[in-house]
């Protein structure tokens, strides 16, 4: 619990290979196949989560003032707009199933790529 307190030289390569390893998980078909198609996704889509709310915590323990305030903001903008872009999937013309699943892949996309922005903001702060 320790490591997760201290703000370590390496915490970058360690979000960096966590965030590789969870984009293996999600190419790798054979991955929770048991499951169905619309449940794996939704488990993706949690892992993604999960390692979002990770680099959120990281990140803004290490900035404070208006920056801080900024990024809670710019991360509340991010929220909610994954939300509306993710619904822009919902559709009359599909099936409920192809429905969720488009809305899913939207999702963990565009949570992935947060997750990118944010892995680079806690590259250029320990860059320095």
């Amino acid at each position: 619990e320790e490591d997760e307190e201290e703000p370590d030289s390496d915490s970058y390569l360690r979000f960096q290979n966590e965030f590789q390893l969870l984009n293996q998980i999600e190419e790798d078909e054979s991955w929770q196949k048991n499951l169905s198609l619309r449940r794996r996704y939704e488990k993706i889509g949690e892992l993604y989560d999960k390692e979002m709310q990770r680099l959120v915590s990281y990140y803004s323990r290490n900035i404070t003032g208006n920056e801080r305030e900024n990024f809670f903001a710019e991360q509340s903008v991010f929220l909610s707009q994954r939300s509306m872009e993710s619904k822009k999937e919902l559709s009359m013309e599909k099936t409920g199933v192809e429905e969720n699943i488009d809305y899913l892949k939207k999702y963990i996309q565009l949570t992935k790529a947060r997750c990118s922005v944010l892995l680079e903001k806690i590259f250029e702060d320990q860059d320095g």
